[in-house]
């Protein structure tokens, strides 16, 4: 499926998370770091992200440092 960026419907889509993450405080957990990099520097969801980590040792004390509303996790974490 084509991601057509300029469509109203993206762009309600956007303004929608907006809104959902001014309120939320986030750890994302990503074993790829460009992906981590691309996920947390991305808006809107940059301001909500608390900590960010490659593996689940430090994904782990990340949530029990933070206490995050969400975390967002893959399962492709590195080893650590």
């Amino acid at each position: 499926m084509e991601l057509r960026l300029e469509s109203r419907a993206l762009n309600e889509a956007v303004e929608a998370t907006a809104q959902f993450f001014k309120t939320q405080r986030v750890v994302a957990c990503c074993g790829d770091r460009l992906t981590l990099a691309c996920l947390c520097l991305a808006e809107p969801i940059r301001r909500a992200v608390v900590g960010a980590a490659t593996t689940e040792d430090e994904g782990f004390e990340l949530v029990l440092r933070h206490k995050p509303s969400l975390l967002i996790c893959t399962s492709d974490l590195e080893t650590g």
